[in-house]
């Protein structure tokens, strides 16, 4: 399985990528630990085996380390070898390999949970579907998390951020546009194979730093692709926005001047039909 011109272009920005994208709420942590604590209690595996898929830097990586029980094997795996190398520097406890959604290093059912933050919109096919059916074991997970920015009536400036990054999005593809999910629902595959065992949402909302605020939108994929001149540009219209009257500033302990930033985090978990 290739991987999508798009997202090499987290190949070029790892550090930007790291600077600005959102950690997660401990409520999300906290969901998907529940669900695949449900299902290590039954593993068939001793020790039970837990994948993060497409890891990243290690943002949702991190996180769940520090909760999962030490009877688990937790394996990180990552396409990319610039954000391999961030990984191994930010999360050096945790093994990482080398593999696609479409190629796991792994024997049939060998895994208990999948785990993939941010990242299942890339790669939302049959052939992906195929091979995570073919790595979990019977009652295995794949669980699914993304954070979202969510405009909301006492901050339209997030709105106004969206609207500078979106128009340069189409083509790509977009967790936000819901289509990843089009995997479950219209092929025979999904609907025929793959069960939707959850989903919850969490709202969240971090206190984040102007700094912080631009390189998360400049560590967008599409807006990592163009040259530099669009990207001044498009960091110049940020600066305007969180600089209107309606961004709320404040000055947090640390000293830092920062704005609370609404999230949205959606989890959903499905399993294999045939292996349920």
């Amino acid at each position: 399985m290739s991987i999508h011109q798009g997202a090499l272009q987290f190949n070029k920005e790892v550090d930007t990528y790291e600077a600005g994208r959102p950690t997660y709420p401990p409520d999300v942590v906290t969901c998907v630990l529940n669900q695949i604590n449900s299902v290590v209690a039954s593993s068939s595996h001793v020790p039970p085996v837990v994948v993060d898929l497409a890891a990243g830097t290690g943002k949702f990586t991190r996180l769940l380390s520090a909760v999962l029980p030490k009877s688990i094997d937790f394996i990180a795996v990552e396409p990319s070898p610039s954000m391999r190398a961030k990984f191994v520097e930010l999360v050096p406890h945790v093994p990482m390999q080398e593999g696609t959604a479409g190629s796991l290093p792994f024997s049939d059912s060998s895994l208990s949970a999948i785990t993939v933050a941010q990242a299942f919109h890339w790669f939302s096919t049959e052939e992906a579907l195929n091979e995570f059916e073919r790595v979990l074991e019977k009652g295995g997970i794949l669980v699914l998390i993304w954070n979202l920015d969510h405009p909301t009536g006492n901050a339209p400036w997030v709105q106004k951020l969206r609207d500078i990054y979106a128009q340069h999005d189409n083509d790509v593809p977009q967790y936000r546009t819901g289509k990843w999910e089009e995997v479950f629902t219209q092929s025979e595959l999904g609907k025929s194979r793959w069960t939707r065992v959850g989903r919850e949402y969490f709202y969240h909302f971090p206190a984040r730093t102007e700094e912080e605020i631009v390189a998360s939108v400049m560590s967008k994929s599409y807006i990592m692709k163009h040259p530099e001149d669009v990207q001044a540009n498009i960091r110049a219209n940020i600066h305007t926005i969180l600089s209107g009257p309606d961004v709320n500033w404040k000055v947090d302990a640390k000293g830092r001047r920062v704005v609370e930033f609404p999230y949205r985090t959606e989890v959903v978990w499905f399993t294999p039909a045939q292996k349920a």
